[in-house]
């Protein structure tokens, strides 16, 4: 089982990868 603090690190992580990869490709298309 893994401890809270992983799964909301892992969570953060993953929103802001989404985010970072959203605001690239609205460059791209600028």
């Amino acid at each position: 089982m893994y401890p809270l603090y992983w799964t909301i690190k892992s969570s953060v992580r993953r929103v802001i990868f989404m985010r970072y990869s959203y605001e690239f490709k609205r460059k791209c298309i600028e």
